[in-house]
C-alpha cells in the first residue's frame, strides 16, 4: 500500500520544522470500547508499518519518533523505526508518553460506559464532546484538551527540534482538526490507519494540513521558536 498522506509542499520544503501528527497501523477490531486499549495491530499493520518507514519516511531524512502508551501505538512506532533504520536513515524513538493517549478522559472505563448507557457511538460522543455538552467528569472541555495537545507538540518541537513523527489515535487527531481546522467530526473526516495532520512550525506562525484542509495560524506565545537541531 502506498502512505495514505502526501507530504505537503511547504513542509517538504521545511522538513526539520515539519510534524506527523499520526494514527496508528492497522489494527484488531475493537469488541468492547472499555478492553480498546489490549487491542493490538494485526500482522499487516506491523508489515506494512516497517514498510513506510522504509519507503515513505526515510526519504525525508532523519527524525525524532514519540508514541502514545497503547500498544498498538507502541508497536506501529517500532516499526517504523525499524523501516527508518532499514534505509540508513538517522533515527530516535523517543519512547511512549501519555499526552499521546487520551488525556483528555479523566477515567476512560467510566467514559466509555457513559457513552454506552447514553447510545453515544464513537461520532456521536465527539460531537456531544465538541459541543462542550459532557459532563468534565467525563472528558475534559475539548477546547482546552485541544490547546494542551497542541501545546505538547509545539514544545516538543522546540525541545528536541528536527522532523518529528508522533502516532497516537483518531480522537486525537479529530480533536485537533476540529480546533485548529474548524472540522466537525463527521465520518467522511474520519482518518484512516496511518493516515494524519501535518505540522509546519514557523516563527510566529504554523501551518496545519488535513488532506485537502489547511490553515495559517499564529503560535502559541508562551512556547520559545523553534529548536535548531535539524535531527537526531
Amino acid at each position: 500500500m502506498t502512505a495514505p498522506w502526501v507530504v505537503p509542499a511547504d513542509c517538504r520544503r521545511h522538513l526539520s520544522q515539519s510534524l506527523l501528527f499520526m494514527r496508528h497501523g492497522e489494527r484488531d477490531k475493537i469488541l468492547d470500547a472499555r478492553e480498546a486499549w489490549r487491542v493490538p495491530l494485526t500482522p499487516r499493520g506491523v508489515t506494512e508499518s516497517r514498510e513506510m518507514g522504509r519507503r515513505d519516511l526515510a526519504p525525508l531524512g532523519p527524525a525524532h519518533i514519540f508514541h502514545s502508551i497503547v500498544g498498538r501505538c507502541r508497536q506501529t512506532a517500532e516499526a517504523l523505526h525499524e523501516g527508518l533504520v532499514i534505509a540508513g536513515a538517522k533515527t530516535v524513538n523517543h519512547g511512549p508518553d501519555k499526552r499521546l493517549t487520551a488525556p483528555f478522559l479523566p477515567n476512560p472505563p467510566v467514559s466509555y460506559a457513559y457513552a454506552e448507557t447514553e447510545g453515544l457511538d464513537s461520532g456521536r460522543f465527539l460531537e456531544v464532546w465538541f459541543a462542550d455538552q459532557l459532563p468534565p467528569s467525563i472528558a475534559q472541555p475539548a477546547r482546552e484538551a485541544a490547546e494542551e495537545q497542541m501545546a505538547f507538540l509545539e514544545k516538543s518541537h522546540e525541545t528536541h527540534g528536527g522532523f518529528q513523527i508522533h502516532v497516537s489515535h483518531d480522537w486525537n487527531i479529530l480533536l485537533l482538526a476540529w480546533k485548529f481546522l474548524g472540522l466537525s467530526p463527521d465520518q467522511a473526516l474520519w482518518p484512516n490507519f496511518w493516515e494524519g495532520l501535518w505540522f509546519l512550525f514557523q516563527p510566529g506562525e504554523m501551518s496545519i494540513h488535513y488532506r485537502n484542509h489547511s490553515r495559517t495560524i499564529p503560535r502559541n506565545q508562551s512556547v520559545a521558536e523553534p529548536h535548531p537541531t535539524t535531527g537526531p
